[in-house]
């Protein structure tokens, strides 16, 4: 009582705009930004329901047209309650970018009402809410956080207005948290120019906001009107995308879906969708807060399945569904679970993959997955089933790849068999009689995965074989009633549990910023090797990936791997590189090379014996299977497939927390071998784009969060080895392909005149890719340069796509040394000696290996026409510099 009337009391001085020297109050705070539809352009304060909360909710606004002047509707630099905002003083008659403010005299309300009033709603405390919006405005040249200019004019008001109204309170005893960012835009980038860059420039944007506001907790929703110019736009698709891409590299953002909010018209959501974007975005908020809690986190679980996992029909509510009974159960066991049922009545496989990314967007754990019923079913008056069983296994297959590809966990459930004395099917049948080669069929999927199954179908035949009424379970013999709907929970429970696995106390400490070292433990794939660029691995992206999820976490990270080492050599040397070290947690990673010499049952005593002694020094285990490779006679697959078995085992049978790398790449591999190609350095190792996705798979197994690396650039100081050796005068040997050789060494020269430079040149014209592979086998180890220039010209021929992928890559690797330390090397891109030539696919294809190997590219910018030797001068002075 007493603390609800002290909140009451620094409301009514924040209105009033007292000073007061009291107590001081922790508060949340929330702002909106964005473009029209965060100002709500053609939402009508006429349209919005009254409600009691928005009394209880502080706001402070700027919002109006670009750019930020005296015409905006302002709170005039106070404190008020949340509410619609009038016109303001919009500029008359319109010109330029004078939009009017909004669209109608009585003024407009924007996303900042639906998604405050959830908040409140939910948590019944009282918070603060800031929006600056201005439509019509575009991310790079109006919201710029590097410009103090005309093109950062919006962004300064951003933050103007946020410490104005931070200050405000704070004058009043009352400190404000930054709490969520919520971002409306994207429309007035969906063009050529700006959209590619829109995921960078928005992350970017991000940080500088958390930097300025000293917020680095604060989370990002990101929206945009996906309808905007109803499918005119052809760059709209590439503005979401890169809003997922955004929030996919940053734990502390989410994409918000607006695509079920009602519009107004091509540009504007109405009334009624602007309240639902705001809600949208508070679950949002939700949910990513749940998943940042250091304590245990929320498990989300979607029921994917037909009319069975829908379950309401009559006779059966909505609490009566198994999803529901699953939800329940969990969280009185003391597991927090969120359950999304999504089943529809009368579907089939196919049907459900014409859907799954709404799954996907839902962001869940654990997606059960149940069909069969509709698909083997006969209609009357055919004499086959709906679809074929063979086309049934190949959806489920597409069905669990895809989710396992984004490191959703897919849970197979047989169908629950038909009770005796069902109506017949199309041809007479029972139709048990088509479902049981159909539920067989999952089961094989199911095993083929190494992915949970919950067998219903075999659960309710043993029950009718000991003498239960199977009708008595259903509805109509085919639909679970209440009681089938218990049947079926009591059956996934125990599945979903073990799926589930042990929580990492590791988590918590990182989560809250205390000291944390980790250690990852294996073979040439954890080591620092060619394949990665020599200078950093899988190691360096868990590190990355962990700060990301807790900007001020305390976390140490040493790389254990060594080229040709098995399990056996790892019990040699655990006490020295591991033990020695007091970690908290060690990923341990072995296979690759215990497959060739270590038998099956030898490897899987060494994988225990070094959990073992792990946990007798207090550490924390995570096992992880290794990486899918390229089949052949020396690590078949099926072989490597036992290995990884041994290692899903040991986790298992000793309550190890598993991150199961072969499964994951091999998903991608089903679903495009050509993305697989992109992340393998050679037959057997990653290169890092590989190894961002390894990292990403251990870091969602430690804290239950996801973290797409895929934006994580090359090193800093990309010569950092030739520059030293530069400015304290040390001879330099440069080896470079011809003709950028004659352009390097004056460049270096300006970076340490009058210091020893050789250069030589690597003759290439005429070669095929093959033959510069073959060439560079027998040349740049054997020299020891101190830099190597790879510059590959356009006329060097490749039989296919993929032949030019793999002898690109091993020109990279054999251009690099084994392991540290290493030289330098880079790599000129075509373009640059051409300006003029169109892009070819191959062009494009350098620029994404070059990046997957974590080297450093000098390119030529779109439209850009310097001359090479000014462009690769220009680049060898900036890397020069950089640290």
């Amino acid at each position: 009582m007493h603390r609800s009337l002290r909140f009451l009391s620094c409301y009514a001085l924040m209105l009033t705009g007292l000073s007061v020297a009291a107590e001081e109050t922790q508060m949340d705070l929330v702002i909106v930004a964005g473009q029209s539809n965060a100002v709500g352009y053609d939402a009508k304060p006429s349209e919005l329901p009254a409600s009691e909360v928005d009394k209880e909710i502080r706001f402070w606004w700027r919002t109006g047209d670009p750019p930020p002047d005296e015409h905006d509707s302002v709170s005039s630099q106070k404190w008020t309650h949340l509410q619609p905002q009038p016109l303001g003083n919009p500029k008359l008659p319109k010109e330029g970018r004078q939009y009017g403010n909004f669209a109608q005299a009585e003024g407009g309300f924007g996303p900042e009402i639906g998604l405050a009033r959830t908040i409140y709603q939910q948590e019944k405390k009282t918070f603060a809410v800031i929006k600056v919006a201005f439509s019509g405005t575009n991310l790079q040249r109006d919201w710029s956080h590097t410009d103090p200019g005309d093109h950062g004019q919006c962004y300064q008001a951003l933050i103007s207005e946020t410490q104005a109204a931070i200050a405000a309170a704070k004058e009043q005893g009352i400190t404000l948290r930054p709490r969520a960012f919520a971002w409306i835009q994207g429309e007035s980038d969906a063009n050529a120019n700006d959209a590619p860059k829109y995921a960078r420039t928005l992350g970017e944007m991000v940080q500088s906001l958390r930097a300025e506001l000293n917020a680095p907790q604060l989370i990002a929703l990101v929206a945009v009107n996906t309808k905007f110019g109803n499918g005119t736009k052809e760059f709209m698709p590439e503005i979401v995308a890169q809003q997922q891409s955004m929030a996919a590299a940053d734990p502390r953002a989410v994409y918000v879906d607006t695509s079920r909010a009602t519009i107004a018209n091509s540009a504007h959501f109405d009334s009624k969708g602007t309240l639902e974007v705001g809600r949208l975005m508070a679950e949002a908020l939700f949910t990513v807060e749940s998943k940042l809690s250091p304590e245990q986190p929320v498990v989300r679980i979607v029921t994917l399945g037909d009319s069975i996992t829908k379950g309401v029909r009559s006779g059966v509510t909505a609490e009566q569904t198994f999803a529901s009974l699953l939800e329940s159960k969990l969280n009185t066991e003391g597991t927090p679970a969120k359950v999304f049922n999504v089943g529809i009545g009368g579907e089939r496989t196919d049907q459900a993959l014409k859907r799954l990314d709404n799954v996907i967007d839902l962001k869940p754990d654990y997606v059960t997955v149940m069909y069969g019923t509709n698909d083997s079913y006969v209609d009357k008056g055919k004499t086959e089933s709906r679809i074929s069983v063979e086309a049934y296994s190949e959806n489920l297959n597409q069905i669990v790849s895809r989710l396992l590809e984004r490191g959703i966990t897919p849970v197979l459930m047989t169908e629950p068999r038909w009770a005796d004395g069902s109506y017949a099917n199309g041809v007479g049948e029972h139709p048990n009689v088509r479902l049981t080669p159909y539920m067989q069929a999952c089961r094989e999927v199911a095993q083929a995965w190494r992915v949970p199954l919950v067998d219903h179908f075999q659960a309710w035949t043993v029950a009718k074989e000991k003498g239960a009424q199977l009708k008595d379970w259903t509805t109509d013999g085919c639909h679970p009633n209440p009681m089938g709907h218990a049947e079926i929970a009591q059956e996934a429970l125990p599945v979903l549990r073990q799926a589930f696995g042990p929580v990492v106390k590791t988590r918590k400490k990182i989560l809250s910023g205390e000291p944390v070292r980790v250690i990852c433990f294996g073979d040439s794939v954890t080591g620092v090797y060619y394949h990665t660029g020599s200078r950093r691995a899988y190691t360096d992206m868990l590190g990355i990936a962990l700060n990301r999820i807790s900007p001020d976490s305390n976390v140490e990270m040493i790389n254990a791997g060594i080229s040709g080492h098995t399990t056996v050599n790892a019990l040699a040397r655990i006490d020295r590189d591991v033990l020695s070290h007091k970690p908290d947690l060690v990923t341990v990673m072995f296979g690759l090379n215990d497959m060739t010499r270590v038998p099956l049952q030898e490897y899987e005593a060494n994988l225990k014996e070094i959990v073992k002694k792990c946990r007798e020094v207090g550490a924390e285990v995570i096992l992880a299977t290794p990486n899918a490779v390229t089949d052949s006679a020396g690590r078949p697959t099926d072989k490597l497939i036992q290995y990884c078995d041994v290692v899903r085992a040991v986790a298992k049978e000793l309550n190890v927390p598993l991150a199961d790398c072969y499964r994951e790449l091999a998903a991608l591999r089903r679903n495009s071998d050509f993305g697989w190609q992109m992340l393998m350095s050679d037959a057997i190792h990653p290169n890092m784009a590989g190894h961002k996705k390894m990292a990403t798979a251990l870091t969602q197994s430690i804290t239950g969060l996801r973290v797409s690396l895929d934006d994580v650039p090359p090193p800093t100081a990309p010569l950092r080895h030739t520059v030293e050796r530069l400015k304290t005068k040390q001879p330099i040997r440069v080896l470079a392909m011809a003709p950028v050789a004659e352009l390097i060494g004056p460049a270096l020269n300006e970076i340490a005149a009058g210091t020893d430079v050789e250069i030589e040149t690597w003759e290439v014209d005429g070669m095929t890719l093959a033959e510069i592979e073959n060439d560079a086998r027998g040349r740049v180890r054997k020299m020891k340069p101190d830099l190597v220039v790879i510059a590959v010209p356009k006329s060097a021929s490749a039989e296919s796509d993929e032949a030019f992928i793999n002898s690109y890559a091993w020109i990279m690797n054999l251009s690099l040394n084994f392991g540290p330390p290493t030289w330098d090397c880079v790599v000129v891109h075509p373009a640059v000696l051409d300006p003029d030539a169109a892009d070819s696919d191959q062009d494009l294809l350098v620029r994404q290996l070059v990046q997957a190997q974590d080297l450093s590219l000098i390119d030529r910018g779109a439209g850009e026409k310097e001359e090479a030797a000014s462009l690769i001068r220009n680049w060898i002075q900036a890397a020069a510099k950089s640290k």
